[in-house]
């Protein structure tokens, strides 16, 4: 795969304003009507994922780039809470042939469906060779979190590698095509989910989530070399 990218409240109360508060008895609290409710402030986005950036499980300089860089992108909060969704979006496109469309699902489906198509495949001529995750030695030398996530996602590269060795088994319209990858690096960000989904301490998922992300991000941005770790 050579593709990939960049990559992740409380309120005080003032002093003039606890001085006003101890002058006057507080009025009895009342319960908010549900017109009242709906119309409180939601907490940010960037609140949420900066709050969870504070954590001290999650100090590590890479995910805190990852964090804070990125603190604006619902996608991401979605992403670390674990809410994203399992299957992607059908390729929109008219008079695919049975091959075209056999290639999108095993790009587009899980590790274990592409080994087991790999194993037996409905048509031949298809590209099933992969390098893996691709992420740039210079990264690697500097960030052992890049280490540990290359070794860690090295099943859904091999799966994202397939989706961008046989685009030209899609189609040959560039638009056509340009939908295709962005589905394939979608379904490559879903398989990372995968693996991190099987974490079961709350913020090594949280990170491997925030991974997931920045590996995802760089390949749709177009290459690791732009991974910010």
């Amino acid at each position: 795969m050579k593709r990939t990218a960049h990559l992740l409240t409380v309120t005080l109360c003032s002093a003039a304003l606890l001085a006003s508060c101890s002058q006057a008895p507080a009025a009895p609290e009342q319960a908010a009507t549900p017109d009242q409710a709906s119309t409180a402030p939601a907490v940010s986005v960037r609140s949420q994922i900066l709050d969870l950036a504070q954590q001290p499980e999650l100090q590590d300089p890479d995910i805190q780039r990852i964090l804070r860089d990125n603190a604006d992108d619902a996608a991401l909060l979605e992403r670390l809470q674990g809410k994203r969704p399992t299957e992607g979006p059908a390729l929109q496109a008219q008079g695919l042939s049975g091959r075209a469309l056999y290639t999108y699902g095993v790009a587009t489906g899980s590790v274990s469906y592409y080994w087991n198509e790999r194993a037996a495949p409905n048509y031949s001529g298809l590209n099933w060779g992969y390098d893996g995750c691709s992420v740039p030695q210079w990264i690697l030398d500097r960030s052992e979190t890049a280490r540990t996530y290359k070794a860690k996602f090295h099943q859904p590269c091999i799966v994202h590698d397939f989706g961008y060795r046989n685009a030209s088994a899609i189609t040959s319209n560039w638009a056509v095509g340009q939908g295709y990858r962005l589905l394939v690096d979608q379904a490559f960000g879903r398989n990372m989910d995968r693996v991190c989904a099987g974490v079961s301490n709350y913020f090594s998922r949280v990170k491997c989530y925030a991974v997931s992300y920045a590996f995802e991000k760089a390949v749709t941005l177009g290459g690791f070399n732009k991974l910010d770790l």
